[in-house]
């Protein structure tokens, strides 16, 4: 599944001295417990098979690799320890620390693809612009000046409507970033700039249930920009990017008495 090389540099293994080597084994099998504990937990038919082999550190590494790569295989993209060269000097950090493959999943984010927004279909640069954005020769929905883009507005409007076209607001999220999940709405430098998560059975079940929930919603979107994309069906789209365009009118301002209540409040509290 990962398709990403890891940040870190790739080298073989440092010639070690033996005692170098015997106490990064040791180091390897007292921090590396709950890795094992994960590899029995999810993968319950593989470790049976495979084990773990404690003989040396570099076959216990191989061991919790096996591991890694199971995740990366079935539930989500990550490098495995071994792709990170610190594991020979700081075991313990980098046992601790997933190192996700995040783009392995490729978001829709018009800010990711900006660089190249030729490429962007008709819908998706009619929903960046709509939403104040950018602005593009061959669209018009720019927001006029005071007016403001509502996903909820937009939500409410698809849901009215039958069939692919109420995926419009899904496609939007998708494309704007606010999906909620975090596959598709992290880029890579938030995420590197970010706390990276620990190895550890909560982590691993949300991250996978997030990337399962990301795998739906793309393809949700990728078959509603298939659909979408004839010319017949344009103007549906405008009319309900329209809808979710409104004027930001100021709050009224509200007459504030000695007591801090609002001046109607305290009328009404004397009469």
């Amino acid at each position: 599944m990962r398709t990403q090389k890891s940040k870190k540099s790739k080298r073989r293994p440092p010639e070690r001295p033996p005692a170098d080597e015997a106490l990064l084994h040791l180091r390897l099998i007292q921090h590396g417990t709950h890795i094992v504990e994960m590899f029995k937990k999810f993968f319950p038919a593989e470790f049976k098979a495979e084990g773990v082999d404690y003989s040396s550190c570099h076959t216990l590494l191989a061991s919790y690799d096996c591991f890694a790569d199971l995740v990366d295989a079935k539930l989500f993209p990550v490098h495995n320890f071994s792709s990170n060269d610190l594991i020979y000097e700081e075991p313990e950090g980098c046992l601790d620390t997933m190192h996700i493959c995040l783009h392995s999943f490729p978001n829709m984010l018009w800010y990711e693809n900006f660089g190249n927004f030729r490429s962007f279909g008709l819908v998706e640069r009619m929903i960046v612009s709509a939403a104040g954005y950018e602005t593009f020769p061959d669209v018009d929905l720019r927001l006029p000046k005071d007016w403001r883009f509502s996903t909820e507005k937009l939500q409410e409007a698809c849901w009215k409507e039958k069939g692919t076209v109420s995926r419009l607001w899904l496609a939007a999220v998708a494309v704007l970033g606010g999906t909620g999940n975090c596959w598709l709405d992290c880029t890579e430098d938030e995420y590197y700039q970010a706390e990276p998560p620990d190895w550890g059975e909560t982590q691993i079940e949300w991250l996978a249930a997030e990337y399962e929930e990301a795998q739906r919603i793309k393809k949700d979107v990728e078959q509603f920009f298939a659909w979408v994309d004839r010319p017949s069906r344009v103007a549906t789209i405008r009319g309900l990017l329209q809808r979710a365009q409104y004027v930001d009118k100021p709050a009224r301002a509200r007459v504030q008495t000695h007591s801090g209540k609002p001046l109607v409040e305290t009328l009404g509290e004397i009469l």
